[in-house]
């Protein structure tokens, strides 16, 4: 569980950090991968798009509070 959650923590992570790249120039490594928050997600839903920037940076929090609660999970279970 604590490996699992640390593996999505991370890439939920790179994918905020990709969007944000891909938002404010063109991301150029692996973008139909990495930026499918910012490209599939965040134009479709139209409160959201006006605030792309912001989005990602939310998810590249969220991927940091998944990696902080991987890290306090003990390993007891």
């Amino acid at each position: 569980m604590k490996k699992t959650l640390g593996a999505v923590g991370f890439i939920v992570t790179v994918m905020g950090i990709s969007g944000t790249i891909d938002h404010l120039w063109r991301q150029p490594l692996m973008g139909w991968v990495l930026n499918f928050f910012n490209r599939e997600i965040f134009t479709k839903v139209e409160w959201i798009s006006n605030y792309a920037l912001f989005a990602n940076l939310i998810v590249v929090v969220l991927g940091a509070v998944i990696l902080i609660i991987a890290e306090r999970i003990s390993t007891e279970e």
